[in-house]
C-alpha cells in the first residue's frame, strides 16, 4: 500500500462533499483507498498544464494526483512542484485536487 499526502484544496473538497452528499463521499473514499493499493489501475496520464500528473475517474468526479516513484523516474519533479518532495518515499501518492470533471481540470 502507498502512503499519501493531500493538498489543502483536496481536503477542502472532501470535507464539503461529506457535508453535502454522504453517499457520494463514501464511494469516493472507497476509490481513494483503492488508489492507495494500485495507483496505476484505470488511471490516465495528463497532458498540457497538468503534465506529470494522473487522473482517476469515478463517475463525474476526478482525482488529480502524482505517484512519487513515477514522477522521479520520468523527471516530473519540477513540473509537479510537490510539497516536501525529497522527504516523500517513492511509494507515496500526492493528491493535488478532486472535483467535478468540468471544474477540476481548470485549476
Amino acid at each position: 500500500m502507498y502512503d499519501f499526502r493531500r493538498t489543502g484544496e483536496f481536503i477542502r473538497f472532501c470535507k464539503q462533499l461529506a457535508k453535502k452528499n454522504q453517499t457520494k463521499h463514501s464511494v469516493l473514499r472507497e476509490r481513494f483507498y483503492n488508489l492507495l493499493e494500485n495507483p496505476y489501475s484505470n488511471t490516465g496520464f495528463l497532458k498540457g498544464p497538468l503534465r506529470g500528473k494522473r487522473s482517476d475517474r469515478n463517475g463525474d468526479t476526478r482525482f488529480i494526483f502524482a505517484v512519487c516513484e513515477e514522477c522521479r523516474k520520468l523527471g516530473h519533479s519540477r513540473v509537479n512542484s510537490c510539497m516536501n518532495c525529497d522527504e516523500n518515499p517513492d511509494k507515496t501518492i500526492i493528491f493535488f485536487s478532486t472535483g467535478l470533471r468540468e471544474n477540476v481540470y481548470k485549476k
